[in-house]
């Protein structure tokens, strides 16, 4: 079973929710949105409402137009994952 099903907090954990997990990426150190199930596709109404969620929270840590969304899958190759960056890291 992977750490991340097993709901080991490696690192700082901001928001959880029923389908994902807001948490610090252990890598680049920066939050990123991470689905709780072992799934990288997804619909086109999932995908809105997890880009949405990431815009909320990135509204809060960074503040309004102080991010972007990163939707390019790194490491975790068994749960899709949005890192939600400061622009001045992009």
């Amino acid at each position: 079973m992977c750490d991340l099903c097993k709901l080991d907090r490696i690192t700082k954990w901001h928001r959880v929710r029923h389908g994902y997990i807001i948490l610090d990426c252990k890598v680049c150190n920066v939050p990123m949105m991470v689905l709780k199930q072992h799934k990288m596709i997804l619909t086109k109404d999932e995908e809105e409402i997890l880009e949405n969620e990431c815009k909320h929270f990135g509204d809060i840590f960074y503040g309004k137009d102080e991010y972007y969304v990163d939707k390019k899958q790194n490491t975790i190759l068994d749960h899709l994952h949005y890192h939600i960056r400061p622009k001045d890291k992009e």
